[in-house]
């Protein structure tokens, strides 16, 4: 996660980001430096919806590529939930330049049009009318 962290996190708030285990339960917390001094703390203590969702997608792609390191496929259901414009285009930025080297292919799921964006991600856009009752409309990007 410490080599993924700063690919995908467009800000300098937070340096580093971990999963610790805690004695009931495992805590994702980031790295803050107050006083010159190091500090970590849990990511919902102190993140914003948005730096939370690329803290997830962090963890994940970190553990897809732990556990299969061959890895060939990634599949993502909406990963830029509650993440801003910047952290939008940076992610972009990360699945056009620097997962190519990585993942031969990767499905994204999403209802986010910017992801359109996207240029070797099959992106697959979803939408329906709730009003009139349509079934999901699912469109490839």
């Amino acid at each position: 996660m410490l080599e993924i962290w700063p690919e995908l996190y467009p800000y300098r708030d937070y340096a580093a980001v971990r999963l610790s285990a805690e004695e009931e339960d495992y805590v994702l917390m980031v790295s803050t430096q107050r006083n010159g001094k190091e500090s970590w703390e849990a990511v919902n203590a102190v993140a914003s919806g948005g730096e939370r969702s690329i803290a997830c997608l962090a963890m994940r792609v970190a553990f897809a590529l732990v556990l299969v390191p061959n890895l060939k496929w990634l599949i993502l259901d909406e990963p830029t939930h509650n993440i801003d414009r910047q952290g939008i285009g940076k992610f972009i930025e990360v699945f056009n330049e620097k997962l190519p080297s990585i993942i031969e292919q990767v499905f994204i799921i999403t209802h986010d049009e910017q992801l359109r964006q996207v240029s070797n991600a099959k992106v697959y856009l979803l939408g329906r009318n709730k009003e009139a009752a349509e079934e999901t409309r699912v469109e490839r990007l």
